[in-house]
C-alpha cells in the first residue's frame, strides 16, 4: 500500500486502462478469430506493415501501450509472427526515440516523459554493467520510449549496443505477452493484473530513487 500511495490517480488508472484494453481486446480476438483473419489477415504483407507501424507510432507517443494490439494481432498470425513483428516495431521506436534524445537533448525529453522517471533511472543505470540493465529493463517491460530517452542522456552506450540488448531482453517479454494473450480470459486477467502490479512497484523505485538524494539532478545536456 505504501507504493500504491506513491502514484498518482492518473498513474494508476493509466495502468489499469492497460490491462482492461488488452483483456478486451483479447475477449473480442477470441471470440470473432476467425472474422479478424479475413479482414485483416488477408491483407497478407501489407497488413504486417501497418501492424509494426502502429507499435512504433504507439511506442514513441507518450503514455502510449501496444500491449492491447498483441491480442488481435495473435488471433491473426499466430505467437511466433507477432513476436517477431512486436519486437521490430519496438526496435523501431527505441532507435527513433534514442536518436530524438542524442539530437535535441534533455529540453525536449521532459516535456515528453516525467521528469520523476528520467531522474530515476539515471540514479539506478552504472555505467559498468549499462548491457544488462538496458536487458533487464526490457526484461520486465518498461517503456521503450522512456528507457530510450535516458540512456540517450544518460550514458555513452551507442546505439547498436543498446538495440542489441534492448531486443534480447525484449524477445522473452513479447513471448511472456503473447502466450497470455492465448490463455482462457480468467488466467490472463490474474497475469495482467499481477504484471500491473509489478510496474507499479518498479514505478514507484524509480520515484523513490529521483526524490531519495535533492543533490542529484538531471545534468544538462
Amino acid at each position: 500500500m505504501q507504493h500504491i500511495k506513491q502514484l498518482s490517480v492518473k498513474e494508476i488508472i493509466a495502468g489499469i486502462m492497460v490491462g482492461v484494453l488488452f483483456l478486451s481486446a483479447s475477449f473480442c480476438s477470441q471470440q470473432y478469430a476467425e472474422t479478424l483473419k479475413i479482414f485483416i489477415g488477408g491483407g497478407g504483407i501489407t497488413a504486417m506493415v501497418w501492424y509494426v507501424v502502429s507499435v512504433v507510432i504507439l511506442a514513441v507517443v507518450p503514455l502510449g501501450s501496444t500491449l492491447p494490439l498483441v491480442p488481435i494481432a495473435v488471433a491473426v498470425w499466430g505467437k511466433s509472427m507477432v513476436i517477431v513483428l512486436t519486437v521490430t516495431g519496438w526496435t523501431i521506436s527505441a532507435s527513433i526515440a534514442f536518436y530524438v534524445a542524442r539530437y535535441f537533448g534533455k529540453r525536449l525529453i521532459v516535456r515528453l516523459v516525467p521528469a520523476t522517471y528520467l531522474e530515476g533511472v539515471q540514479k539506478i543505470i552504472s555505467r559498468e554493467n549499462l548491457r544488462y540493465i538496458v536487458f533487464a529493463f526490457a526484461l520486465i517491460g518498461a517503456p521503450v520510449d522512456a528507457q530510450s530517452y535516458a540512456f540517450a542522456l544518460f550514458t555513452p552506450i551507442r546505439l547498436s549496443v543498446f538495440l542489441f540488448w534492448l531486443a534480447m531482453g525484449l524477445f522473452p517479454f513479447a513471448f511472456f505477452v503473447t502466450f497470455t494473450a492465448t490463455l482462457p480470459i480468467v488466467y490472463q486477467t490474474y497475469i495482467i493484473g499481477l504484471l500491473i502490479v509489478g510496474w507499479f512497484f518498479f514505478y514507484t523505485r524509480l520515484k523513490q530513487q529521483s526524490s531519495g538524494d535533492s543533490d542529484d539532478t538531471i545534468q544538462n545536456k
